[in-house]
């Protein structure tokens, strides 16, 4: 609570001092939403508790993030991100070594069963696109494309052709596949 009331005052999370700490950061983020505290410290809080779920000890907030992610405003690719977290450590929260208050307080009772079958849901739709894409006819390339190709065997399409955007990371890690731009007239010229 002091780090969102610092925030309104100053605009400024650089004080944080628990930016890896999955419970805490929970508990920010149902701070934010429940009191409609601005977007970007909602932003911050969640960028920052996905970010720390690459560690199996942050797991047990795992359950309440799938669970309350309608409430929290998470994309599609977030919830994805949480879902496949959520499977990859499955047996982290499920036995958490040693509770604390706050990961007691960030998991509620929950059957694992239909968080199982709430991530797999998540996931679903990303398989059936992916099935989709495969049964698509093989799209015009271009000769710039043949050229770059090892063998004329091999199919080659260019990114941009693609349906859907590469996984940021490849690894499944959350790291913004964006990279950032200058805009004219903010102090830069514009990135081609």
């Amino acid at each position: 609570a002091l780090l969102a009331l610092r925030f309104l005052y100053t605009g400024d999370v650089a004080e944080c001092g628990f930016r890896s700490k999955a419970p805490l950061l929970l508990q920010l983020l149902r701070t934010t939403a429940a009191y409609r505290l601005p977007p970007a410290l909602r932003d911050w809080a969640l960028d920052a508790l996905l970010r720390c779920l690459d560690s199996p000890e942050n797991a047990p907030v795992l359950p309440s993030l799938m669970l309350e992610a309608a409430s929290f405003g998470l994309t599609a690719e977030d919830r994805q991100f949480v879902a496949r977290r959520l499977l990859r450590f499955r047996a982290e929260w499920r036995q958490p070594a040693a509770p604390t208050s706050e990961e007691r307080q960030a998991q509620p009772p929950a059957d694992s069963s239909k968080l199982v079958e709430a991530a797999l849901s998540e996931l679903e739709f990303v398989v059936a696109r992916m099935e989709e894409a495969a049964r698509a006819p093989a799209r015009r390339r271009s000769p710039r494309l043949w050229a770059a190709c090892p063998s004329a065997a091999a199919p080659c399409t260019s990114p941009a052709a693609s349906s859907s955007p590469p996984e940021a990371g490849g690894d499944g890690s959350r790291r913004s596949a964006v990279r950032p731009r200058n805009v004219a007239g903010l102090g830069g010229a514009a990135a081609a």
